[in-house]
């Protein structure tokens, strides 16, 4: 997996908390019925979405994305890539 850094784009699952980043989309390894249900949680293309916080072992962590906040595992917060925020 790449390392998140600043300017570089990464997947959701990277993020530290307060860091906020736009979606480009699933990765295309993501099954069909995840990427389905991570866009009907409004995980689409163009969302900006920040790392709120994690639970103390770092998985569940909290996403806010379209003004509310979202629960994700990290290996579905994996399958979505995005790239920093202008």
């Amino acid at each position: 997996m790449t390392v998140s850094r600043v300017g570089v784009p990464g997947v959701l699952s990277e993020l530290k908390i307060g860091e906020r980043r736009r979606i480009r989309g699933v990765l295309a390894t993501c099954p069909p019925q995840v990427s389905r249900r991570l866009a009907s949680l409004g995980f689409v293309p163009g969302a900006v979405v920040t790392k709120v916080r994690s639970a103390p072992m770092r998985d569940p962590s909290i996403y806010r994305v379209m003004d509310y906040d979202i629960c994700l595992r990290a290996r579905e917060a994996a399958q979505i890539e995005c790239e920093p925020v202008e």
